[in-house]
């Protein structure tokens, strides 16, 4: 989340045009797939009893929300899954094309 700074949570259907993402999932737009990486990597996952992407008033209610206060409600997002399964695929790659992004996967490895 450091890298994606201020930005807003949006739709993965927005981001992708993938119809398999429903209107419940958003995720980070960073620059994952501009360095070769899935935009699922930045998915949001938030605690359910704060807040929830169900309906549309849910979804609407989070992002009138401010950034400071969204902050708080984010559980967590998909960076670590996705970022493990690009080492395992291709480390190399992963390495040269999202060098800070490969770093924060092997240093979380290592802890």
């Amino acid at each position: 989340m450091k890298r994606a700074g201020n930005e807003e949570p949006q739709s993965l259907y927005s981001l992708t045009g993938d119809s398999r993402y429903g209107s419940k999932e958003y995720a980070f737009k960073d620059s994952f797939t501009e360095r070769g990486n899935d935009a699922y990597s930045g998915k949001v996952y938030a605690s359910e009893e704060q807040v929830s992407f169900e309906t549309k008033k849910q979804r609407d209610n989070f992002m009138s929300l401010s950034f400071e206060e969204k902050k708080q409600k984010i559980r967590t997002t998909d960076l670590l899954t996705m970022g493990v399964e690009r080492v395992i695929e291709d480390a190399t790659t992963f390495a040269r094309e999202d060098p800070e992004y490969f770093k924060f996967v092997l240093t979380s490895l290592r802890k």
